[in-house]
């Protein structure tokens, strides 16, 4: 863990790497026919939700890495909207990663958020891990999943 005298100053990265991909991809996981997630909604491929999802759907590897890198578009776009300040590539790719799990309203709202737009980079990187919980319960994928995120934003 770094202290906050030894995290880098960060430099303007507005556009994901392969690395947020991965770990998106890692921790989504693919599924070709529709689920319910954890949130009792339906879901298809690397995690995606939303009205257009319903039961008994598939979809092929190809038309979810289609779906995959158009979502992480719309999140990267989003990001750039809410955060004010200058991020490092690591930080940057840690957000998309949180925001396309979490959703870009939670994010809007979030103390991290707050705290990142006044350039309080350490203490946002710490509230990463606090989001860790679904329906109340702390959940061991999220936990490793921001955990990843963490050590991402910190590079």
């Amino acid at each position: 863990m770094k202290s906050k005298t030894q995290l880098q100053t960060p430099h303007l990265a507005t556009r994901p790497t392969a690395r947020a991909r991965r770990l998106i991809k890692e921790f989504e996981g693919l599924r070709t026919r529709s689920y319910r997630d954890a949130h009792d909604h339906w879901a298809l491929g690397y995690g995606e939700t939303g009205e257009h999802i319903t039961e008994g759907l598939t979809i092929t590897e190809h038309e979810a890495n289609v779906w995959l890198d158009n979502r992480i578009y719309q999140v990267s776009g989003d990001i750039r909207k809410a955060v004010t300040v200058p991020l490092t590539q690591g930080q940057f790719d840690a957000l998309v990663s949180l925001v396309y799990n979490v959703g870009i309203t939670a994010f809007r709202h979030s103390t991290l958020l707050k705290l990142l737009n006044h350039e309080k980079y350490y203490e946002a990187a710490t509230e990463l891990l606090k989001w860790d919980h679904s329906q109340g319960k702390e959940i061991d994928g999220l936990s490793n999943r921001r955990r990843s995120e963490y050590r991402l934003f910190n590079e």
